[in-house]
């Protein structure tokens, strides 16, 4: 060892012999180094695209649990666009606290091309009983990710139009792409009304 710090101090340098397996270590330790950090990154970023896909999915959900226990519908109906469960129609019937008719209250809840819709409430007639949309005009609540083609809001059926009790299903199908890659999350839920 002395004779290193000897020739440290006079400056003569160091071999070949000695700096080809300093370098070596150097190169391994760099090389775990950035493997180290390379992973940490990437999966930080998977968690971090997990966390916000979970996070818009809260915020779906929540939404339209918030739109049907403010709105207090008095029957909840299936809406469909070609045969397929889209979405669901609230009602609510002032006729019953006033004792008058005519008009119901309504709002549309569903999910088309890639968004969920929450729709404005409209006054229509009692008699209406349209269970489909037409292009939507309505709120949408904009998220980063998309909705997938399985994404559904349905009515647990027994066979009835018009429910003034039962479960509503919700499937959310969320995905997002990132870094050219897409990343998927689906999540369900069942609530009663």
């Amino acid at each position: 060892m002395r004779k290193f710090v000897d020739r440290l101090r006079r400056q003569d340098g160091f071999t070949l012999v000695e700096m080809l397996p300093t370098l070596l270590l150097l190169a391994m330790v760099m090389s775990m180094i950035y493997g180290v950090a390379h992973f940490g990154m990437r999966s930080y970023n998977q968690i971090k695209v997990e966390n916000s896909l979970r996070d818009e999915g809260d915020i779906l959900m929540s939404s339209i649990i918030t739109e049907l226990y403010t709105f207090s519908p008095d029957r909840v109906r299936q809406l469909t666009v070609n045969g397929k469960n889209i979405g669901i129609r609230l009602e609510r019937d002032p006729a019953i606290a006033s004792g008058t008719t005519g008009t119901i209250e309504v709002l549309n809840i569903y999910m088309q091309a890639g968004s969920l819709y929450i729709g404005d409430l409209q006054s229509v007639s009692s008699s209406s009983t349209v269970t489909s949309i037409v292009q939507p005009k309505d709120q949408v609540r904009a998220i980063q990710s998309r909705l997938g083609d399985s994404s559904s809001i349905q009515i647990q059926s027994d066979g009835r139009t018009v429910y003034t009790s039962g479960i509503i299903q919700i499937k959310l199908a969320l995905s997002q792409t990132v870094q050219g890659q897409n990343k998927s999350l689906v999540l369900e839920s069942n609530f009663g009304f």
